[in-house]
């Protein structure tokens, strides 16, 4: 296995955050072993994780609850750490990505905090913490122009891997390894790379569109992106074709088509679609609503380990819709995805130990789960943090508090919260 800079631990529900700190790396010269890239289909990941590991200087661990109950990436963290007292690894960064403690064992070489902060501080805090010297190069604001023709030469790309032309596309992306920046071209490497499956460039490719970065922003673009990789069978793209005909996303909305692609998706065990299938039918969209099917379709994405199937599965049990109503049933499932760092799940523990539903009623439990929940910005937190402070339900009332829970939860679209903002603003004549 090749020698990179870094290895990146994280747990499932955290890939976006491995990803954002990957290209942040990569985009400025470094090396990264990452699993949703690297980690080779149908072998071990055992081995994997260890070869990789072992082929790093450095190691960055996604810090975050759910970090601290996987067991693979307790694996991960104490082998970096062993390998770290050894003298056998550079840096060691956890890097949090959720306002908790870090266990201090791990702290003592440093720490990175990125909660709270836009991409721009992020990425300074990632580069000041890996030691970057060289300049910053953060993408410029969106431009909006007419989408720039094809600027590379088609033999350009002969005889190059996927991997290659991505690499070749990041460079251009960020004006490295001897080139400048141009969007244009990154553009052309990305497209390449992606119509050859490379999940990554489909994935930056896609972030060029959506941001608009030297290009309009064009979600029927992104849909073109994901269209050429679903037609060599990516179940990753077809799903993603159905979010984009569910949600009306530069397309009209469509639950039929959604549920085509989400049917395709599933049928090559993408737990994401299964999961989305379910979602069609407990809200009759597009199919008659069938709340057994619903449950069918999440237990098949629970059982991959899909953290937002276990809590719809507990929503079931909860409300009694398919199945009996079971609230310790429901509590079970919401508190393995909650494990996994759901937050409505988390937010859904709150409501039961707000209610006493299963479980003794218990205000300070309830608030400290809508906290949890809070922290990762769920809207339905908000709210329930605003009744908490409205109410003093476990806490000394505070309008002026609930008044900032409720606004949260009303610039999100929550119309509930809109009307209890206006209610406590007369009452504070604010």
């Amino acid at each position: 296995m090749d020698q990179r800079d870094f290895f990146i631990s994280y747990t499932a529900s955290d890939e976006a955050w491995a990803r954002k700190i990957a290209r942040i790396l990569t985009g400025h010269g470094y090396t990264v072993h990452v699993q949703y890239e690297d980690s080779p289909y149908g072998e071990s990941i055992y081995t994997w994780m260890n070869q990789a590991l072992m082929a790093s200087g450095n190691f960055i661990a996604v810090w975050s609850r759910a970090y601290e109950s996987s067991e693979n990436c307790k694996g991960e963290i104490e082998a970096a750490y062993g390998m770290k007292i050894r003298g056998r690894m550079g840096k060691f960064l956890p890097v949090l990505v959720e306002d908790i403690p870090l266990w201090p064992l791990y702290g003592r070489f440093g720490r990175v905090d990125l909660f709270g902060l836009d991409d721009a501080r992020i990425e300074e805090r990632i580069l000041r913490a890996v030691g970057y010297r060289g300049p910053v190069q953060t993408p410029p604001a969106p431009v909006q122009t007419t989408d720039p023709a094809p600027t590379t030469d088609a033999s350009t790309f002969a005889g190059l891997s996927a991997k290659e032309l991505y690499q070749r596309g990041s460079d251009y992306c960020y004006g490295r390894n001897g080139v400048q920046q141009d969007y244009a071209k990154a553009r052309d490497y990305y497209e390449q790379a992606a119509a050859m499956g490379h999940a990554v460039a489909l994935n930056d490719l896609v972030y060029l569109y959506e941001n608009g970065y030297g290009v309009p922003k064009d979600y029927a673009k992104a849909r073109e992106c994901y269209e050429r990789v679903a037609a060599m069978g990516n179940a990753l793209a077809l799903n993603n074709l159905g979010v984009l005909y569910r949600n009306g996303y530069g397309v009209p909305k469509d639950y039929a088509k959604a549920r085509e692609y989400y049917e395709q998706a599933a049928a090559m065990g993408n737990a994401s679609a299964l999961r989305d299938l379910g979602y069609l039918y407990q809200n009759g969209y597009g199919v008659p609503q069938d709340y057994a099917k619903a449950r069918e379709y999440y237990e098949q994405a629970a059982a991959m380990g899909n953290a937002p199937a276990l809590n719809n599965l507990g929503y079931l049990y909860q409300n009694g819709y398919s199945v009996p109503q079971d609230y310790a049933k429901a509590r079970e499932y919401y508190e393995q995805a909650a494990a996994m760092g759901n937050a409505p799940a988390l937010n859904n523990l709150g409501v039961l130990y707000r209610k006493g539903y299963g479980v003794p009623q218990d205000y300070a439990k309830a608030r400290d789960y809508y906290e949890r929940a809070a922290a990762k910005g769920d809207r339905n937190a908000y709210y329930n943090l605003g009744l908490v402070y409205e109410f003093g339900r476990g806490v000394q009332q505070d309008d002026q508090k609930a008044l900032e829970w409720y606004q949260k939860a009303a610039d999100l679209g929550d119309g509930a919260a809109d009307d209890k903002v206006s209610r406590l603003r007369r009452k504070l004549r604010l």
